[in-house]
């Protein structure tokens, strides 16, 4: 990730190109980044767009996935109102943009919706009626095997913490996936991670 390849951008910048303090931390990048190239998803899910700085780890996660396994070829699927200007510039010159795919969407509401999402990034409005309904929109089209579902800002906005708990809490989450696991990081702006499996432990 050294060099052009993330924008010659650092945690202290990404802030002012890339959303005025709304983009992720470049810190919260590399680990999406290492989530990517460790769990290998094929589909990809990222709500709220932005600028376009969160998707393009992804990408580059399954950009460098596909070197060592070819027959690996993911996809991010990003949407938003479309209410930002720039992605697809930063995605044409990293090289990635073949590998995003961006809607202009309500994330409540969207169709169609790719199926077996293996990753997602829940990113858009964190009010906690709209993430539970996010995610319940979202829910049939996880990966029934695993998993993973990504949170950002939960320190920081103290209206996703009763949203993330309904979530955790409801009957449609655990009638579909036997193991659900929690991972809260309280640094930064914080991050909650989710992972769902019906493998065997």
């Amino acid at each position: 990730l050294e060099g052009s390849t993330t924008d010659g951008i650092d945690s202290h910048s990404a802030s002012i190109p890339y959303g005025n303090g709304s983009a992720i931390e470049i810190e919260t990048g590399l680990m999406i980044y290492g989530l990517v190239r460790r769990f290998q998803p094929k589909v990809c899910l990222e709500t709220g767009t932005h600028k376009g700085f969160s998707a393009s780890f992804m990408a580059l996660g399954l950009e460098d996935v596909a070197v060592d396994y070819p027959y690996l070829r993911g996809k991010v699927y990003t949407m938003d109102m479309g209410l930002y200007n720039g992605p697809e510039e930063l995605w044409a010159r990293l090289g990635i943009r073949h590998l995003i795919e961006r809607m202009t969407a309500d994330s409540k509401t969207v169709e169609p919706v790719p199926y077996n999402i293996e990753m997602a990034l829940l990113d858009s409005d964190h009010g906690d009626d709209h993430l539970v309904a996010e995610f319940a929109h979202f829910l049939p089209y996880f990966y029934a095997r695993r998993a993973i579902i990504l949170f950002h800002d939960t320190r920081l906005d103290v209206r996703m913490a009763p949203g993330i708990n309904a979530i955790l809490d409801s009957a449609e989450l655990h009638s579909r996936y036997k193991h659900v696991q929690r991972l809260a990081l309280r640094n930064m702006r914080g991050i909650d991670i989710l992972f769902l499996s019906n493998e065997e432990l």
